[in-house]
């Protein structure tokens, strides 16, 4: 999370609009806060941001992948961290095979459409990784 926020502050998303970053095994909830909080504070920072056209939310939004490894206990921060970046930004992760590792039906817990499932358990990496 620490490096996240030293490439946005940066301006490395900003002026490298085609990089992704896939991050991985720190789980989902933490980026919705993350978000808002740079976006609460960055109309007060921009003079401080000089490399930003918009909102630090929407580069994180844009080039920004998670996995679902590690999922939370309870599904509602999982789910809602999803629905706030959208299925084409999650990754599946299974952490195999460590101790913790997860099964693809670890997301039944979610509420997830069949759609968002899929896209999660193979599509975002197809797109990300030209698979």
């Amino acid at each position: 999370m620490a490096h996240l926020v030293s490439l946005v502050t940066s301006g490395v998303l900003a002026r490298h609009p085609n990089l992704k970053l896939v991050i991985n095994e720190v789980g989902l909830g933490w980026l919705p806060f993350l978000v808002e909080r740079f976006d609460h504070f960055y109309p007060y920072l921009r003079d401080e941001f000089p490399d930003f056209d918009r909102p630090p939310g929407d580069y994180l939004r844009r080039q920004v992948y998670l996995s679902t490894h590690p999922l939370p206990p309870g599904a509602a921060s999982a789910r809602a961290a999803i629905d706030f970046l959208g299925a084409d930004h999650v990754l599946f992760g299974s952490d195999y095979p460590h101790f913790d590792a997860a099964v693809p039906s670890a997301l039944d817990s979610l509420g997830l459409s069949d759609k968002a499932r899929t896209q999660i358990l193979s599509g975002t990496a197809r797109e990300i990784f030209r698979l």
